[in-house]
């Protein structure tokens, strides 16, 4: 007895089939428990995906996928056009309280706008540590935008990928990294269409505070002998 193949069954089930076609698919099937149980699991198949398509994911699933990709494919995340942003608060330029001499740890807060956003980073290197902490936050100034929930967050240094996350529901996140120049901080904003870019030489931003600390230490004069 000779049998169709898969693709007419297919075509079968889905109702694609001329009716010539189909009547002799229905004589064969009648006679062949085979090919009547290949009919029943396609149909199941088919009720399947037509219940699938019906189904549509949350945004915020959405954009979680769309953020794991970003943040896997950083050279991807460079091509986007570019918002240079621009920084307007940075606490290295506040004048240190009276009477500090020195720190336990060293610690920077700024503040960059870009177009509608702003972001405010806090890079600190606890005591004894060789390694960065940078905590950040970013947020739309525009009435009725999206959450910036799931914003990709990749961190590179020339080519080379150093960190990468991405934002919680709050648009905060969190990267630690080893100190080394040509820092840049990368975040992947309105739907994946732009990226927010900014220069973070923490190392620098270290050897700065320490500099002042120590320019603001009290000395006292010498006695001559």
């Amino acid at each position: 007895m000779a049998h169709f193949d898969a693709t007419t069954w297919a075509d079968y089930v889905r109702g694609v089939l001329g009716e010539r076609q189909r009547a002799a698919v229905e004589c064969h099937a009648a006679v062949c428990r085979s090919c009547a149980s290949t009919i029943g699991w396609l149909r199941d198949v088919a009720r399947l995906a037509a219940a699938d398509s019906q189904f549509e994911p949350p945004p915020a699933a959405l954009r979680h996928v769309r953020a794991l990709f970003a943040i896997e494919q950083p050279r991807l995340v460079r091509t986007l056009p570019r918002l240079l942003a621009r920084l307007t608060f940075d606490s290295l330029s506040e004048p240190l309280p009276a009477g500090v001499r020195g720190s336990s740890g060293l610690s920077r807060q700024s503040v960059f706008e870009a177009a509608d956003y702003a972001i405010d980073l806090t890079v600190d290197q606890p005591p004894g540590s060789p390694r960065i902490m940078l905590v950040g936050q970013v947020v739309s100034r525009t009435a009725g935008r999206e959450p910036m929930m799931a914003t990709p967050v990749v961190l590179m240094a020339g080519t080379a990928v150093i960190a990468r996350t991405v934002c919680d529901r709050y648009g905060e996140f969190l990267l630690e990294y080893d100190p080394q120049p040509r820092l840049r901080l990368h975040l992947v904003v309105d739907g994946g269409k732009r990226r927010i870019e900014l220069p973070l030489d923490a190392s620098a931003a270290v050897r700065t505070r320490a500099v002042r600390t120590r320019k603001n230490v009290t000395r006292k004069p010498r006695r001559r002998q």
